[in-house]
């Protein structure tokens, strides 16, 4: 998480700049790793940390707050969130921290742990940070992956070895695309209010419509997944339609935000109380500068060929996998019309993996 800067900064640039939210906050941090987010929180003036992990890195994550100074406000728990008691006979939390979303947000199931932290011991009224995420989805050109992944087996020193390729349409890749690969609106599959979805509702199915904005004939062998995500200093879901930070090379919130060594950084001067309005986002799209997570991409097994204006519909199916709960089995139904008033091709259904 380190060192992916946009999704850092991000947490450091909202928890930073709010110290009016924090100050004199019990905070929990869920899966907390290295401690770097419950380092955040106490500089930003939290009363009370308690940073939760369920692996050997949270006695990493206790030297590192020993170091940093921090032990007086930040409890290090190991242990899984759904199984510990909080410390000092505290029964509930203001805030709920974490970075917990896999790829294509939901791979490895850790929402669920968040969402249980949150039935259990955030107060009302308390806030999730961060407080919503988006699914989006897309037609995407993915030529280049699909010449590196599928193409490549045609002709291997003059033998044809596209049987390797079989299989590769059944699993998701996750890898980075440019921009210009994107041939259609970006359409909300899922939205992740995190103040009151259940995890029964991750599993999900949504429909679609995609519309080609693509200039000329094109072959489309690709439907993209990213996500976006939003923190409210209220806790409330952001208005309809609001736009999501695009983080591009060279943009000031890249830049590290906290100064060197363990001192606490100055909390900035407010005229009012805790502002409603403040929303800090990112984008794991391919307009943002790549992170972590890249792009989920879902290769066809028959490339659709559309124009500009040709409209594609379905149905996204996502569940957790019956044989393995931290990934997903992806169902994907769609057809297109060429002319938007014009008959719609057969349904085509694919299913994939995101493993």
């Amino acid at each position: 998480m380190i060192q992916d800067k946009v999704r850092t900064s991000t947490y450091a640039h909202f928890i930073l700049t709010n110290p009016i939210l924090f100050r004199d906050a019990v905070v929990l941090d869920v899966g907390c790793g290295t401690g770097i987010l419950s380092l955040f929180a106490a500089r930003s003036g939290a009363k009370r940390v308690i940073a939760v992990d369920a692996s050997d890195i949270a006695e990493k994550a206790e030297r590192i707050v020993q170091v940093n100074g921090f032990s007086d406000i930040i409890t290090v728990v190991r242990g899984k969130v759904e199984e510990i008691v909080l410390p000092d006979d505290i029964q509930q939390v203001d805030i709920i921290i974490s970075e917990w979303m896999g790829y294509a947000l939901l791979y490895e199931s850790m929402l669920d742990s968040v969402l249980h932290a949150r039935d259990r011991f955030l107060r009302p009224g308390g806030v999730m940070v961060p407080s919503q995420c988006k699914m989006m989805l897309g037609l995407c050109d993915a030529t280049e992956i699909y010449k590196d992944r599928i193409g490549f087996w045609d002709d291997v020193y003059g033998f044809d070895l596209s049987t390797m390729a079989t299989d590769l349409y059944d699993e998701a890749i996750v890898d980075v695309v440019g921009p210009k690969t994107v041939l259609s609106n970006a359409y909300t599959i899922k939205d992740l209010f995190l103040g009151e979805i259940t995890a029964r509702q991750l599993d999900f199915s949504s429909s679609f419509t995609l519309v080609s904005t693509a200039e000329r004939r094109t072959r489309i062998n690709s439907f993209i997944l990213y996500f976006d995500t939003f923190f409210t200093v209220s806790g409330h879901p952001v208005p309809p339609n609001t736009e999501v930070k695009v983080v591009k090379e060279g943009d000031v919130i890249l830049a590290e935000v906290w100064p060197a060594g363990g001192k606490r950084a100055p909390q900035r001067r407010r005229s009012t109380g805790i502002d409603k309005d403040t929303i800090v986002s990112f984008s794991t799209g391919p307009q943002s500068v790549p992170t972590h997570w890249k792009q989920t991409l879902f290769l066809l097994r028959e490339p659709i060929t559309v124009t500009e204006g040709s409209v594609v519909h379905g149905t996204f199916h996502c569940r957790k996998s019956e044989d393995n709960s931290r990934e997903l089995d992806i169902e994907i139904h769609f057809s297109v019309k060429q002319d938007p008033e014009g008959p719609a091709s057969d349904v085509t259904v694919q299913m994939f993996k995101v493993r």
